[in-house]
């Protein structure tokens, strides 16, 4: 197994790179095809500050782009506002998109990466120096998540012993909501 992360940091720019190489070697009950695959994750961030109302109403904008053997080119946005009516007080609101991409060990060409869309709304009162509070509410929206689905029991009886096998199949189907 190698692993080596690339870090690169400039006042315009910044870079991080995973590469993941491994050579596996299942067993009877595990197997990857091909068994050895060179992966190379490459991301980057972008994000602004946007002031609409100087102390008063931001904007924050980005995505972070990212590239790996699996699913291809993936954008994972976000927004968020912040409005600050007085000193002490700040109301907020965001929406992000993230994605799971899928692995080796999901052996499917057609499983796709898993999807969120969440949403927060914010509130944050500081009524006095020491003390601040806060309120969130937040909603997710999960799609195309992972399922493992039991497939019916086969029984093999080829030498040195029978033994019952249990096949599994991936899907990627699944959605949820959770607030």
């Amino acid at each position: 197994m190698f692993y080596d992360r690339t870090n690169r940091r400039e006042p315009t720019f910044q870079e991080t790179r995973d590469t993941v190489s491994g050579d596996f070697r299942g067993g009877p009950a595990l197997q990857f095809v091909p068994n050895r695959r060179t992966d190379h994750l490459v991301s980057v961030f972008l994000q602004d500050d946007i002031d609409v109302v100087a102390d008063r109403l931001h904007i924050i904008v980005g995505s972070k782009i990212w590239h790996n053997g699996y699913s291809g080119v993936e954008a994972q946005p976000s927004g968020r506002i912040l409005w600050t009516p007085t000193t002490r007080q700040t109301i907020a609101g965001s929406i992000t998109r993230a994605i799971r991409t899928p692995s080796r060990v999901i052996p499917s060409e057609t499983f796709q990466s898993e999807r969120l869309l969440a949403y927060e709304l914010q509130y944050r009162v500081q009524p006095s120096g020491g003390l601040s509070l806060s309120l969130s509410s937040f909603l997710n929206r999960h799609e195309g998540l992972l399922t493992i689905e039991p497939g019916t029991p086969i029984l093999a009886t080829a030498p040195p012993q029978p033994q019952i096998l249990l096949p599994i199949a991936f899907g990627g189907s699944a959605a949820r909501r959770t607030a």
